[in-house]
């Protein structure tokens, strides 16, 4: 029972150094797009195409961050359902019969 304990604690932690790294991943990528479309809508040297351009990376960017944050959130489910017991599917001292 000791290591079910001390494996949902390590699950526990792995989950809140995830979250805490994504959420300075997204608070850093939320400044950098306002800082990038401050100098944007600003600047005279970036032409119409170039804001197109841009524009485009951002909304790709975000949308890989939040693909990640996705991947992340079910890596850590399964990796807890690994670790929890599996249920008995059949009576203790009863052994499988081959067809």
């Amino acid at each position: 029972m000791a290591t079910e304990k001390t494996a949902e604690q390590l699950v526990e932690l792995l989950k809140s150094v995830l979250d805490a790294m994504m959420r300075n991943v997204f608070t850093l990528q939320d400044q950098g797009e306002r800082m990038l479309n401050l100098m944007i809508d600003q600047g005279v040297i970036v032409q119409q195409e170039g804001r197109r351009m841009l524009s485009a990376w951002l909304a790709t960017t975000r949308k890989a961050g939040d693909q990640y944050a996705g991947m992340i959130r079910r890596y850590i489910q399964t990796f807890r359902e690994n670790l929890s017991p599996a249920p008995e599917s059949r009576p203790a001292g009863k052994k499988r019969r081959d067809s």
